[in-house]
């Protein structure tokens, strides 16, 4: 199995995960050129596209950490005619206009144009806020902000306050993954169903 964004929070809780079954398990991350991707994507059975850009101030990293790396790797896919089952991390933000939201439907996009020329198979899922061990405060989600500024009595922002946020934990997600492993199928696009909600106000209250 091949892991993208191999040193990124899901990244790293689903490696530890795969490794209980005793998976051989490929990574590719910042520090690997596009060669090792290509060496890699031709070695692997399954692809887990996890690598992205979430957060940044400038637009172009986010067309060049997520549209472009997807291309990359549809393009050796289709170059070499691959028969490969593909697990992308999308977000529930596509139905949204920020760059974030735009650059992974784009990608989504990308990697079913791939399956089209070639019996390979992708599943999209379009996950919602993800919390749990190793998430990155004021990266990864409100919910790590918050641990952390609470638990070293610094001020939080509780901007839409009572808005409600959709939250899965990390392992409920990895089980999620680790299932669609194990099972054959088409291309699907999944929004992720059992999360559970809350404001940022009752969050606060509650950590």
């Amino acid at each position: 199995i091949l892991v993208t964004g191999s040193k990124g929070f899901i990244a790293k809780n689903l490696i530890l995960r795969l490794n209980s079954e005793k998976i051989n398990i490929l990574e590719f991350n910042k520090s690997n050129s596009f060669s090792d991707l290509e060496d890699k994507i031709i070695k692997s059975d399954i692809i887990f596209h996890l690598a992205g850009e979430n957060r940044s101030d400038l637009d172009k990293n986010f067309y060049k950490n997520n549209l472009n790396l997807t291309e990359q790797i549809a393009e050796v896919i289709k170059k070499r005619k691959l028969n490969k089952k593909i697990i992308f991390s999308s977000t529930a933000q596509v139905i949204k206009s920020n760059i974030y939201g735009k650059t992974k439907l784009l990608s989504e996009k990308a990697l079913k144009e791939c399956t089209k020329k070639t019996k390979s198979i992708v599943k999209i899922y379009r996950i919602p806020n993800v919390f749990g061990k190793w998430s990155r405060p004021n990266y990864n989600s409100i919910f790590a902000t918050f641990a952390y500024n609470i638990s070293r009595y610094r001020k939080i922002n509780l901007f839409n306050s009572n808005k409600k946020i959709k939250f899965i934990y990390i392992d409920d997600l990895i089980e999620i993954f680790i299932k669609d492993c194990k099972l054959g199928g088409r291309n699907q696009t999944k929004n992720i169903t059992n999360y559970f909600l809350i404001t940022p106000k009752k969050l606060a209250e509650t950590l």
